[in-house]
């Protein structure tokens, strides 16, 4: 949950929609790319993006 709460804090740099976007779109393939199941995405492996 805590890459959830990423996307929930208020933007912080002029790039945070990017991120967002990106943050976004990754999360939708990375679990599928990683042979994990998309509805299972908390304890799918997500590479980390924001740090």
């Amino acid at each position: 949950m805590r890459a959830r709460l990423v996307l929930v804090k208020p933007p912080k740099s002029p790039n945070f929609g990017g991120l967002v976007l990106m943050q976004s779109l990754m999360g939708e393939t990375t679990p599928v790319a990683h042979g994990g199941n998309p509805q299972d995405r908390t304890g799918s492996p997500r590479p980390r993006c924001i740090a």
